[in-house]
């Protein structure tokens, strides 16, 4: 179980993000700052689910690159 003062911080780093991509956005922040903007915002909710359940697709990701590797070694 998530303590309430963990949550708060995790909270907190939500909120900064959503500062940084308000910031991105602005015209005088130059094109490159707007796409990455633009990305962080597509992935907002993914990314504040990850940090509020702790969780992340690294098992399965290492699982299929195994999977890869000897689908690649049998050719």
């Amino acid at each position: 179980m998530v303590s309430n003062r963990l949550l708060v911080g995790l909270m907190g780093c939500i909120g900064r993000l959503d500062d940084a991509i308000a910031w991105y956005t602005e015209p005088e922040a130059g094109p490159e700052l707007q796409r990455l903007a633009h990305t962080l915002d597509r992935w907002h909710t993914e990314s504040a689910t990850s940090v509020k359940t702790r969780t992340h697709n690294g098992r399965t990701k290492a699982a299929n690159a195994k999977i890869k590797d000897v689908k690649r070694s049998r050719n």
